[in-house]
């Protein structure tokens, strides 16, 4: 590959750093700092949300105990059906 003579690799290279004003350039970054921490929830803040949409789905269960008293007749049915899919 090669490229051309007097074609910069780099489109960086093309402009003149020392025409860039120093104090504008940091006012730029200083604002673009600003914004992001605006627009960015603390992480407290996600997880506190978080957790409450946790709490929230959790409620909309039911919670069933487990009984010792199984079903006999169930268990037999399911039983007769997995031995004819075997067969």
């Amino acid at each position: 590959m090669s490229t051309s003579p007097g074609v910069s690799e780099f489109v960086s290279d093309a402009f003149d750093s020392t025409a860039i004003n120093q104090e504008d350039l940091r006012k730029e970054m200083q604002q673009l700092v600003l914004d992001k921490k605006e627009s960015v929830p603390s992480p407290d803040d996600e997880s506190a949300d978080w957790e409450k949409e946790l709490q929230q789905e959790l409620q909309e269960y039911e919670v069933v105990s487990e009984s010792d008293n199984k079903d006999d007749q169930w268990d037999q049915e399911i039983e007769k059906m997995l031995q004819a899919d075997e067969n």
